[in-house]
């Protein structure tokens, strides 16, 4: 499936205006800025996202998984890099972070297409 220029811009406003939002929550929380660059975004099947990660983060990774229901439904799934789980749980708790711990579930298999986006990985990353 090819995202047609207009589908794409919509899809990157669409992630902007969620990003957007999520980033003035996580700042009023933290007392901190948050920066946001525009997130790139590319269309994969659910057997392709682990490759596409890969180029995207390296090492452990925490994770947040959500589905959603609805006119539009899919999963969304945050991932931050050690650095980045670690900095977020300092600035939320005002606690030193420990390691990551590993937490492997069995994920569900799907026929369908993930959307998945991603913000450079100095930031936070995100795939939909």
């Amino acid at each position: 499936m090819e995202l047609t220029a207009v589908q794409q811009d919509a899809l990157v406003e669409l992630l902007n205006i969620g990003f957007g939002r999520a980033a003035a929550s996580l700042s009023q929380l933290t007392g901190h800025r948050v920066l946001l660059e525009v997130p790139q975004v590319t269309l994969q099947a659910i057997d392709e996202v682990g490759e596409a990660l890969e180029a995207v983060v390296h090492g452990h990774v925490a994770s947040v998984h959500q589905i959603f229901s609805g006119p539009v439904a899919g999963d969304a799934l945050l991932i931050l890099d050690e650095s980045g789980a670690s900095m977020l749980k300092e600035l939320l708790t005002n606690e030193p972070a420990m390691p990551l711990r590993s937490t492997r579930r069995r994920a569900r298999s799907s026929p369908r297409s993930a959307t998945s986006c991603s913000t450079p990985a100095s930031a936070p990353s995100a795939t939909c």
